[in-house]
């Protein structure tokens, strides 16, 4: 969902005398991985936060192909005008109402099978064009393509016999090609990870050897490592053209090599491989074809669009965006509104007023009868979420920029084409720190808008590539070092002047965010290595597991209701906003796989269908090594009341998603079925205490707010400290569905002391 760095639209717009940009909201989507009768989740793939998101992302694409059609239109009536004899200059609105019958982009919008809209698409196309010879499909590929069952058929990687959707798409296209007498042919394009396939060092994989080090097959040395810092794929000229490579080859066999421990995969690949450089948007494109073809009026329509204004509908040609999650759904069926109600049961949450944001329903193209009630504030922008971003490319441009310089706050126009072709052009660092410069020390926490980029879900609707990432990330690497040499060289100094230059980030910042973009690799590689056997219960090592399947444990897992705060304030942060920290992420499902030992793919299931990043790959290994099946050689166990203690020390987490207990102080909400109350909270115990109570003629102490606490505890139950301030457990929060202390390890401070202790002699470990 993007014009920049986008291969398949370039190659299109570079070849072809008339494109058609497409995309189809496929019912596959919004159906189950699997069946709950096939032992499955029972809930879609594509959830309700993640469908909001794309909505949000395919009306602000609309709305930049409109702009960029536009621009197509000016220059072919321009030139048009310029080559009458005696012409004079033709500005752009009479360029464009000159245009009338050539030219103008956007966006079709279908509900439907893949295959079959896109039939009707072409048997549209040929009835406008009977001398049409040739049709080229380019697309980007998936690294699983999974089979596809039948209609009434159960959903999931069971149905070996099924095609995979685009192995159907390329059959349909070669069968309608040759029954009609027309040339087709299928340009898959690979965008998915940082490092192309074609690049990796394959033949220094298990070898031991990194590139810089002895031996090292490519680079080595500073030299080496100067070389790494160049794109080593630049594009090949021909005929005064870029040519890129398009199609990733899939096959297994290809990746057997590939290290299957993520540190040894990240050391050989970012020593050895370079990343590619990326495409600049189109300056214009082909005009669509016949169907498609603007009256002037509808010109004029899609200029006022591209100059900002709010228009209707666009003409039905071109296919409405839904206008609200709900008709989303409901346009995918029975089964669709199935699945979303199963969902709803588990999370205890109604999506049905979740809408699009309202900079998104004010772009042309969104289901007017939808948007046109309008939608209560909370349903639009939860103000607890750790996201509070829409969708679209402008938008991850300008979170990029504000993440690694310390941009200022959004520009409207940032996602405009104008903006992007400039944007070319590296943004200079400002005085505000960015938050790259605290990357190393936020990246792991669990709170905060800007602990970590949140750039992921951008990643993965494809509003922004890895390599554009990077290369933002390079270009503040190389502005670093530029200021630390005219510092050097006794110049003005950003850092004596407290200038700029004091708020770059350091290059170990920017190892970090590389590092973490080879990570993502590293997940994406491991998919087309392994295969369908990342979505098997055994997982990838193929190890049988006898896993529980308990609905009641499941049920409270997925609201947020197993007693123990760090875990579910993350499980209702993910059902409220489809964000979850990867510190979180982590934690949860230790919970689930490790200490309640349920199917780890019902964890992964519900991951799919709420998180805003969802990524089959990255999702799915991810489960894989966090349940014990994948590649973590550790096979660790996550203590997570100390996990939640060391990533959200003051419970912020806790405060904002768990109302129940907010009025505890954090080390209670921490531990909530604590039965000592520290100094310090006894002094809040009485306060609280004394507030609630308007019987007494005298405040209570902190002895006596503990013993009512106790007087509404049974004996031998937890919580008395939180009883004290009105909490009581098994009735307003849930007691711990596993005992705490198993949850519970030490802190890395606390286990510092120990050791410095022994160290002294003072204790025995």
């Amino acid at each position: 969902m993007r014009l920049e760095d986008n291969e398949a639209l370039t190659a299109a717009a570079r070849h072809a005398d008339a494109t058609l940009a497409i995309h189809i909201l496929d019912p596959r989507d919004l159906l189950p991985r699997r069946a709950r009768s096939a032992g499955g989740l029972g809930v879609p793939k594509l959830g309700p936060p993640r469908a909001r998101f794309m909505l949000e992302g395919l009306a602000e694409l609309r709305r930049q192909l409109q702009e960029l059609g536009q621009v197509s239109v000016a220059q072919e009536a321009a030139a048009a005008a310029s080559a009458r004899p005696g012409a004079a200059a033709v500005g752009p609105a009479a360029a464009r109402a000159q245009a009338s019958s050539s030219g103008g982009g956007d966006l079709v919008v279908r509900c439907g099978r893949t295959e079959q809209v896109l039939k009707q698409l072409l048997n549209q196309v040929l009835e406008a064009h009977p001398e049409l010879r040739h049709v080229s499909l380019h697309y980007h590929m998936e690294p699983l393509p999974e089979p596809e069952p039948e209609p009434g058929a159960a959903p999931g990687p069971s149905g070996a016999a099924a095609e995979d959707r685009e192995a159907a798409v390329q059959r349909m296209l070669a069968a309608w090609a040759a029954q009609r007498g027309v040339g087709c042919s299928v340009h898959p394009h690979w965008d998915k990870t940082l490092y192309h396939p074609d690049d990796l060092p394959y033949s220094m994989y298990g070898t031991g050897k990194a590139a810089g080090g002895q031996g090292s097959q490519k680079s080595g040395g500073k030299e080496g490592q100067q070389q790494a810092k160049q794109p080593q794929h630049q594009p090949q000229q021909q005929d005064g053209r870029q040519q890129y490579s398009q199609a990733a080859n899939r096959d297994a066999q290809r990746y057997r090599t590939l290290p299957s421990v993520m540190t040894d995969f990240r050391r050989t690949t970012q020593s050895a491989c370079v990343v590619r450089a990326c495409l600049p948007p189109p300056a214009a494109l082909p005009p669509p074809p016949g169907p498609w073809r603007q009256d002037a009026a509808t010109a004029a329509t899609a200029g006022a669009v591209a100059a900002g204004a709010s228009v209707p509908a666009v003409e039905s040609l071109w296919g409405e965006i839904p206008g609200s999650v709900t008709a989303l759904y409901e346009a995918g069926g029975p089964e669709a509104v199935a699945a979303l109600a199963r969902l709803q049961e588990l999370v205890g949450l109604d999506y049905s007023q979740l809408y699009p944001s309202k900079a998104a329903t004010a772009i042309a193209g969104m289901d007017a009868a939808a948007t046109a009630t309008g939608a209560p504030a909370a349903a639009v922008e939860d103000p607890r979420s750790a996201f509070p971003f829409r969708a679209g490319s402008g938008e991850a441009l300008h979170r990029l920029r504000y993440y690694v310089w310390g941009s200022p706050d959004y520009d409207p126009e940032a996602g405009t084409l104008q903006a992007m072709q400039e944007g070319q052009q590296q943004q200079q660092p400002l005085a505000s720190p960015p938050s790259l410069l605290y990357f190393t020390n936020t990246r792991a926490q669990a709170v905060g808008v800007d602990s970590s980029t949140k750039l992921s879900p951008f990643c993965a609707l494809g509003c922004i590539t890895p390599r554009r990432i990077y290369q933002e990330v390079e270009a503040v690497r190389e502005a670093a070092k530029a200021a630390a040499l005219s510092s050097a060289a006794g110049e003005a100094s950003a850092a004596a002047g407290g200038g700029g230059g004091a708020c770059l980030p350091t290059p170990a910042e920017c190892d970090w965010l590389a590092m973490h973009l080879c990570i993502r690799d590293f997940w994406t590689y491991t998919v087309l290595k392994e295969g369908m056997a990342t979505l098997d219960e055994r997982g990838i090592v193929g190890q049988p597991v006898s896993w529980r399947r308990d609905p009641d444990v499941l049920a409270r897992w997925c609201s947020g209701r197993t007693g123990l705060p760090f875990v579910d304030a993350n499980m209702r942060e993910l059902a409220a906003t489809g964000w979850m920290s990867n510190r979180g992420r982590q934690n949860v499902a230790s919970l689930l796989a490790k200490d309640l030992q349920q199917d780890w793919r019902w964890g992964a299931e519900l991951f799919e269908c709420l998180l805003l990043d969802s990524d089959v790959a990255v999702n799915y290994c991810n489960w894989n090594y966090f349940a014990g099946v994948g590649n973590d050689p550790r096979n660790r166990r996550f203590k997570t009341v100390t996990q939640g203690m060391q990533y959200d020390e003051d419970a912020v987490l806790a405060a904002t998603w768990l109302p129940e207990l907010a009025r505890l102080p954090p080390r209670l909400r921490h531990t909530p079925w604590a039965n000592d109350l520290l100094p310090a909270e006894q002094e809040a115990a009485a306060a609280a205490a004394a507030a609630a109570s308007t019987t007494r003629s005298a405040p209570p102490t902190a002895a006596s707010a503990l013993a009512v606490a106790a007087g509404q505890v049974a004996a031998g139950q937890m919580g008395a400290a939180a009883a004290a301030f009105g909490v009581v457990l098994g009735r307003d929060y849930p007691l711990p569905i596993v005992d705490p202390v198993e949850q519970t390890g030490t802190l890395p401070a606390e286990e510092k002391a120990r050791k410095a202790a022994k160290a002294r002699g003072k204790v025995k470990l």
